[in-house]
């Protein structure tokens, strides 16, 4: 942020922001909150006769401080919330893994704990957690829990997109040995196989189950869409989108990977990474085969018996951004996809997120009846 200065102007009125002052940033209506920073440099220049401020959230303070901790028996959002009393950084919702954990550190920055904390029990729920700050206040959501309100499409405020795929970070296979280099099994993704084999190891590690940490490992495709929008507040990292790009090929439902808002001049824009994330369907392979659990023929679910975590078959049709919304985002075409939420009386009480975007875009929430 630039001021001017002007100390020998007396038309001019000096601004004192000292370091590590807060500043925030409002919306239009001088009353919804979009920015809580604190002053972290300040410098003044003659030659443009302006003052310049660099200001950052409480996670700088994360970043900027180092510990060593022996933690057992504690659960991400407890590690959460140690840390960061010791630290004085207040802490807002954290969401809740519910997942007991062993995590010793030394001398690893207050962010990179929290992470740690929870990147551990992704590894156990196959969920993915966001550190933000929130009026001042260190939080962590799960991805996807936050839904842009407005839909970004090339006919109303995308100026320009780019599409990019990679192989650079694949893993398809992963060895697991034990402690003592001798190998104790192998799981791969055979659906990517197809593109070469990307090997990583694992060593068994003292209150981890290893085939399970070993498949958290996979990383598939890599599918990146970037666009330039008008402004938006609340596309922000971790958020669900709607977006409908022609030019790109992109139209469903998508997470924002990264975002920066720009305001100059008057006008207001914003610079989005959208990442499309696969999920492949595992095989696993061990040393020593064991015989075929015997087929149990199951009785088909009924509404009240779907779950959070179940796999179902979706019809295609409509899904919304939210489980009251009244515009449906797209109409999907069938496929298989994954219950991540349920509001049993909403309208659309039912959160799917397909687990093969080549088949199917389903995103969102849909009505009961669309699925089996």
């Amino acid at each position: 942020m630039q001021v001017v200065n002007a100390p020998l102007d007396a038309n001019v009125a000096k601004l004192n922001m000292d370091l590590a002052d807060p500043i925030f940033l409002y919306d239009d209506d001088g009353v919804t909150e979009i920015f809580r920073g604190y002053i972290t440099e300040r410098e003044a220049s003659s030659v443009t006769g302006t003052v310049t401020y660099v200001a950052y959230d409480i996670l700088f303070y994360t970043q900027k401080s180092n510990a060593t901790y022996n933690f057992s028996g504690e659960t991400a959002e407890t590690i959460t919330q140690m840390v960061c009393r010791d630290m004085e950084i207040p802490t807002g919702t954290l969401a809740a893994t519910g997942l007991s954990q062993k995590l010793i550190v030394q001398n690893v920055s207050i962010y990179n704990i929290i992470q740690q904390a929870y990147d551990q029990a992704s590894e156990k729920n196959g969920k993915e957690y966001i550190i933000r700050a929130r009026q001042g206040a260190l939080c962590v959501d799960e991805v996807g829990d936050l839904a842009c309100d407005i839909y970004l499409t090339e006919d109303s405020n995308i100026t320009s997109s780019k599409y990019k795929e990679t192989l650079n970070n694949m893993v398809n296979k992963v060895k697991i040995y034990d402690g003592e280099g001798n190998p104790s099994g192998t799981v791969q993704n055979d659906d990517d196989l197809r593109y070469g084999v990307f090997q990583q190891v694992y060593t068994k590690e003292e209150g981890k189950d290893a085939t399970t940490t070993a498949k958290s490992m996979f990383k598939g495709v890599e599918k990146s869409f970037s666009l330039e929008c008008l402004n938006y507040n609340g596309a922000i990292t971790g958020a669900g989108a709607i977006v409908v790009d022609s030019a790109t090929g992109l139209s469903g439902s998508v997470w924002i990977e990264a975002d920066t808002h720009t305001w100059q001049n008057g006008v207001a824009t914003m610079s989005l990474t959208l990442q499309l994330k696969d999920v492949k369907p595992i095989t696993e392979r061990k040393p020593t085969p064991k015989a075929a659990a015997p087929v149990v023929t199951e009785k088909a679910p009924t509404e009240s018996t779907f779950k959070v975590g179940d796999i179902v078959q979706f019809k295609g049709g409509n899904h919304y951004t939210s489980s009251d919304g009244t515009v449906a985002g797209g109409k999907p075409s069938t496929g298989s996809a994954k219950i991540t939420k349920i509001e049993k009386n909403a309208p659309h009480p039912y959160h799917l997120v397909t687990e093969n975007w080549d088949t199917s875009h389903v995103w969102g929430w849909v009505d009961a009846g669309t699925f089996d």
